[in-house]
């Protein structure tokens, strides 16, 4: 191994992390916990997952474990199968030209450390470590770490030149640690939006959430100031003020909820129109554009208005404009509907048809004929509940859907 600056700096290695490290130590080889883990571990975070960076090469590092699977082998990449779980130990190596704007076209192996940690993004994250040799920090991760900054490594035009996703990381990570970037990196990470026109919707979209969710949603100003919004979402940045902006905080971290928060001044279909374009699940399209289409609903504050507008939303979505609308300020004494909307939920109250003491089946049973004008007098039914409770037994909605028939 070449010169690599180590510093002593302890960190709790998991048991399986400490025995890949000591199997490939044993063979030969240099081997480093390296990375977010690292970094995270350093913050006293717990990491999501551990990543190993070593000197053997592929085959090498095959040689030294029972079960491995070839992830990413022309990579250098080979997942490692413990009893404890999987993890990715990857070579050593240097990365290519990048062609595409987001992978090196090839990469070569290399046996220095400091070579590897080169060509990853941002110095907090170039950091690696081993229980016995401490800390390797080249380019100032430790520091920055300190200082809360996120900086590129090495000239941060040419990491951003490599791999364009890395101007969407360093917003999601200033928003994740809670951190600022450092302003040549931040300088260019402005010149480099235009870049992200080459990175896949679904890279993109990853990364909007993860800073959605994160505990500084408000960073998503830096994608309005430095034009990455212009980028990914033209159409809807000029809906997107100030004022949405700082309310993210004001709901909780789901991307359902931020997301309804964020566009709550688009059109419905706009909204959903760009979550499909950039490939959300059915699932979240729906909802946050159903959460916007009801947040301006006129709410009446009496029992028999909540018990409306729940059947309105529909009762599996009414908590989450709650939620919503508390975030938008937009009712007043939102609080005295949120008890009431309790109460109306404690008491079992029927909102819905499917909560209706009487079926289709019994309509037909007492003699309405089947069809579309079925479904009106039930719906009817429903509406005369929802103003007062006590109607929904079929002692009385029956002959009340009998006279309505003959209407």
């Amino acid at each position: 191994m070449r010169y690599v600056r180590t510093e002593k700096l302890h960190i709790d290695v998991p048991a399986p992390v400490a025995f890949l490290l000591s199997r490939l130590n044993a063979a030969g080889y240099e081997a480093f916990a390296v990375g977010g883990c690292v970094r995270d571990a350093m913050m006293g975070r717990e990491p999501n997952d551990w990543d190993i960076t070593t000197s053997a090469l592929p085959a090498q590092i095959k040689k030294c474990f029972r079960r491995t699977i070839d992830t990413g082998i022309k990579h250098g990449t080979v997942t490692v199968v413990l009893r404890e779980g999987s993890f990715e130990v990857t070579t050593y190596r240097i990365d290519g030209v990048y062609e595409d704007g987001r992978h090196p076209k090839e990469v070569s192996f290399t046996d220095d450390l400091t070579e590897d940690l080169r060509r990853r993004d941002f110095t907090v994250n170039a950091m690696a470590y081993h229980p016995d040799l401490g800390l390797a920090d080249v380019f100032g991760g430790r520091e920055d770490l300190q200082a809360k900054i996120i900086r590129a490594v090495g000239v941060p035009a040419e990491r951003f030149e490599e791999d364009a996703l890395r101007i969407m990381r360093a917003v999601r990570f200033a928003a994740q640690l809670d951190f600022s970037i450092e302003p040549a990196t931040l300088a260019e990470v402005a010149n480099f939006a235009p870049r992200l026109e080459m990175i896949s919707r679904e890279r993109i979209q990853t990364e909007l959430v993860k800073l959605l969710v994160s505990g500084r949603p408000d960073r998503f100003s830096l994608l309005m100031d430095t034009g990455i919004a212009d980028v990914i979402m033209p159409g809807l940045k000029p809906r997107i003020s100030t004022r949405l902006i700082g309310a993210l905080e004001r709901v909780p971290a789901h991307p359902h909820l931020r997301l309804a928060v964020l566009f709550a001044d688009c059109p419905p279909e706009e909204a959903e129109a760009w979550l499909r374009e950039n490939k959300f699940d059915n699932d979240t399209v729906f909802t946050v554009a159903h959460l916007i289409r009801y947040s301006f609903f006129p709410f009446e504050h009496d029992a028999p208005g909540v018990r409306r507008a729940v059947c309105a939303v529909r009762p599996e979505y009414f908590p989450s404009l709650l939620k919503v609308m508390r975030a938008l300020d937009r009712i007043p004494d939102l609080d005295g509907i949120e008890a009431v909307y309790d109460a109306v939920t404690a008491a079992g109250d029927c909102v819905t048809l499917k909560q209706l003491a009487v079926t289709g089946g019994d309509l037909i049973k007492a003699g309405i004929r089947p069809g579309p004008g079925m479904g009106q007098i039930l719906q009817q039914l429903l509406d005369r509940v929802l103003e007062d409770p006590s109607l929904n037994t079929k002692e009385q909605l029956l002959p009340a859907a009998v006279l309505l028939s003959k209407n």
